[in-house]
């Protein structure tokens, strides 16, 4: 991963049994070479930095371990397509409090570098394998770089968390501009991506809970147009606080006979209208 220049935030305390889970478990070689063009290891690596041990554990309680996970698959890395949601991490302390699909991400932007280039960004083209997929995935603030290796996606994302996402923000444009890196046609991606796609349960979407309870809510919004959605006539807000309307003064003074509420100026112009005449309609251009 190349990481993005400025600060990131570190813990600065840690309970010891996570530090000791962490000993037994490395992530990364102990004397790794550097793997960038022009890359220097540290002289104090990181993995030999103990930080002070927390006041204590950061859960009390410790969850019970999941025993059906959504169903994903893999694929070479170089078959990415923006919209997978890629496993970032596959296991972390402690275990048992690992989210339903925690460690998925969505992916944002997916170029490939491969053949000679390789030498503009690896102290080691070989082990690209001939290619590298750089990847914008969410919550990770810098690029990944994926040696021609093989890379987990879920089947069937959380279809609320897929919603969500698609109407939250996205980073489109990679954090670094890398010479010879070529944005794959995303119909192709799409098409070899539905060659090696497993079909899933029946029932994988059922696996994640719902943050509704109303059916017809989670409908609206799993169904709704981004920025514009169907809803009854009858469910729409009065208007009101309309200034230029003709007839604001009998508004107020309609309003004054309600108890003070932020609702009171709706109630007032509801039931202006029920006193409104031909006359009245056609004297205001909003009613």
């Amino acid at each position: 991963m190349l990481l993005r220049p400025g600060d990131h935030h570190a813990a600065d305390a840690i309970e010891e049994e996570r530090q000791q889970w962490d000993q037994r478990n490395p992530t990364w070689p102990k004397h790794p070479a550097a793997v960038f063009a022009g890359g220097n290891v540290p002289p104090a690596p990181l993995w030999n930095r103990i930080g002070a041990v927390g006041p204590k554990p950061i859960r009390a309680n410790r969850g019970s371990e999941i025993e059906r996970r959504p169903m994903s698959f893999e694929k070479p890395a170089s078959a990415l397509c923006v919209g997978d949601y890629l496993q970032t991490q596959a296991c972390r302390f402690p275990f048992e409090d690992m989210g339903l699909d925690e460690g998925f991400w969505r992916v944002e932007w997916i170029a490939h570098i491969e053949g000679g280039t390789l030498r503009n960004l690896l102290a080691d083209p070989d082990w690209a394998r001939g290619r590298v997929t750089l990847a914008n995935v969410y919550g990770v603030s810098g690029v990944l770089v994926i040696p021609e290796t093989s890379v987990r996606v879920l089947v069937v994302p959380n279809p609320e968390r897929v919603r969500n996402d698609v109407d939250g923000p996205w980073r489109e444009k990679p954090y670094f501009d890398f010479v010879g890196a070529t944005v794959p046609d995303h119909a192709d991606q799409q098409q070899r991506d539905a060659d090696l796609r497993p079909l899933p349960p029946a029932d994988e979407a059922d696996l994640y809970p719902s943050s509704f309870s109303n059916p017809a809510d989670r409908a609206l919004f799993l169904h709704g147009v981004t920025g514009i959605r169907p809803v009854p006539v009858s469910r729409l807000p009065w208007p009101h606080r309309l200034s230029k309307c003709p007839h604001f003064p009998r508004v107020e003074a309609i309003d004054k006979t309600y108890p003070d509420d932020w609702y009171a100026g709706q109630v007032a112009h509801a039931e202006l209208f029920t006193r409104l005449t031909p006359a009245d309609f056609a004297a205001c251009p909003y009613h």
